[in-house]
């Protein structure tokens, strides 16, 4: 998504900036100029425009220094992470876009013509007319297109005009920000005591829970407000997310003149969204007092899932666990949820997409093995329309993440031989029993038994394989080499 915001100049910008922030030494202009395939007049203009630009962003924090004789590099007078470094210019780049900046008027005002835009942005029409086909094209995806002939500017799916634009916030600024395209919304629509409260979040969030919660409320609550834009729920969607209804409005929007029954409907909505988009804002026992409305439910939804959920029991042979059972019912649920009502097709979208990830998946042994049987278990998908490629996707790394989640790994087998003195042995089985659980690994009597030997002495061993040199119990880094060797056996025995 980002390079629809960043111009190819200043992506180079920002390129050389990421270049001389790595770089603990000045370089010359030749060097510069042959890294980066720039010509002598190129690059004294890209180096005057990032030299303003790293003042207007970081004022007295960060500076471009040039020196005739040594060339050019970067003082830092900050305690700023570089990662922060870059993403703040970044960000900066992004914000003085021309297409973020079309997005933030037509999230803001109302417009009835072309010509109105031009003339706030100070863009010519035909730049205008170029930004708006570029935008045209992104909002397909979600079923939404352009209409100044209505007071809202956005014509289609409602509820796609909410997930395209906090996708484009949430994707271009991460935590940077909460107060999508303006600072000047309502600041009770964000109000975090009012709205852990009407949504029953009832542990401490995070600082990216809470921006993703504050972007949500704010987005939806000015689209309802300013735009009186609400969506159009069907029974069958109203009837799917029932239990999300907290009893009282989770949108602090009541004396802005609302509907009570669109303030109502609006309001359990946005209790399932906060649920799909923010991971984990519920605690455990929340999750399972939801699941059991489901299943003591007579919903056709709940029926789904539970046969769903059935038959990947017959498929793998799970033995759930109490927590195991919640998450995975709650997963599945949610899923079914998104793809029945909303299922936009917004892969390229996404910060990590899902043709991307089942083509990583796929150069896993782990997975591979069992993917015959995923694909098996896509038959008993309750829906009625033709599911996409990426809904395939989606339901397939589903099913492995609940694979996962329920099965027991494989335990490790080790042994333990060390002939400095009869207390090292137990003093190491202790440490890695404090590190790694009893189903990670356990412990064996003789060499041949095991997956990892540890030893400081190999006369009977004739295989180097698996084996750790113990050499030093006294050793700090010895004991920290020891559970990365484990640690690193693990994880290519489950992700390789």
């Amino acid at each position: 998504m980002i390079p629809y915001f960043i111009s190819n100049k200043d992506q180079k910008k920002l390129d050389l900036f990421q270049d001389l922030l790595f770089t603990h030494y000045a370089q010359s202009s030749k060097d510069l100029m042959m890294k980066f395939q720039l010509t002598s007049t190129t690059f004294r203009r890209y180096i005057q425009e990032l030299t303003e630009d790293i003042h207007h962003n970081f004022e007295s924090e960060v500076s471009l220094e040039s020196d005739a004789k040594v060339g050019y590099e970067l003082s830092i007078h900050s305690d700023k992470t570089i990662n922060y470094l870059i993403e703040s210019l970044k960000i900066y780049y992004i914000k003085n876009s021309s297409l973020y900046s079309l997005i933030r008027l037509l999230t803001t005002k109302r417009y009835y013509s072309v010509s109105e835009i031009a003339m706030d942005l100070n863009f010519s029409e035909p730049v205008v007319y170029k930004l708006l086909s570029q935008l045209k094209a992104m909002l397909v995806p979600f079923d939404v297109s352009l209409n100044f002939e209505k007071p809202n500017n956005f014509d289609g799916s409602e509820i796609g005009v909410r997930y395209f634009l906090f996708l484009i916030y949430w994707n271009l600024f991460h935590t940077f920000y909460d107060h999508p395209f303006s600072d000047k919304f309502p600041l009770e629509f964000i109000n975090m005591d009012f709205l852990k409260k009407s949504l029953h979040i009832k542990k401490q969030l995070s600082k990216l829970q809470e921006t993703k919660l504050k972007i949500l409320a704010r987005i939806i609550s000015y689209r309802l407000v300013f735009f009186k834009k609400s969506v159009n729920m069907s029974d069958t969607l109203l009837e799917d997310i029932q239990f999300f209804n907290s009893g009282t409005p989770t949108l602090n929007i009541a004396t802005y003149n609302i509907n009570s029954v669109i303030l109502e409907n609006e309001s359990i909505l946005f209790n399932f969204l906060v649920r799909g988009i923010i991971s984990d804002i519920d605690t455990l026992e929340d999750k399972q007092i939801l699941v059991k409305k489901y299943e003591n439910s007579n919903l056709t939804i709940s029926k789904q899932v539970h046969y769903f959920l059935e038959k990947f029991n017959e498929q793998f042979k799970v033995t759930y666990t109490k927590e195991n059972y919640i998450e995975t019912y709650y997963l599945t649920l949610m899923t079914f949820i998104y793809i029945k009502h909303f299922n936009f097709n917004v892969d390229e979208y996404l910060s990590h997409p899902i043709n991307e990830n089942i083509a990583a998946y796929k150069e896993n042994k782990r997975f591979m093995e069992i993917y015959p049987k995923l694909l098996e278990l896509l038959k008993y998908l309750p829906f009625s329309h033709e599911l996409k490629e990426n809904d395939i996707h989606s339901f397939t790394l589903l099913i492995y993440t609940l694979y996962e989640i329920n099965s027991k790994p494989q335990s490790v087998a080790i042994y333990i031989v060390h002939n400095s003195n009869i207390a090292t042995p137990p003093l190491i089985r202790s440490a890695i029993k404090k590190v790694f659980n009893d189903e990670l690994v356990h412990f064996v009597e003789t060499p041949n038994q095991a997956d990892i030997i540890i030893s400081d002495a190999f006369e009977e061993i004739t295989s180097e394989n698996n084996i750790f040199y113990f050499e030093n119990p006294s050793n700090k880094d010895t004991w920290a080499s020891l559970f990365t060797f484990i640690s690193s056996y693990i994880y290519n025995r489950v992700f390789k």
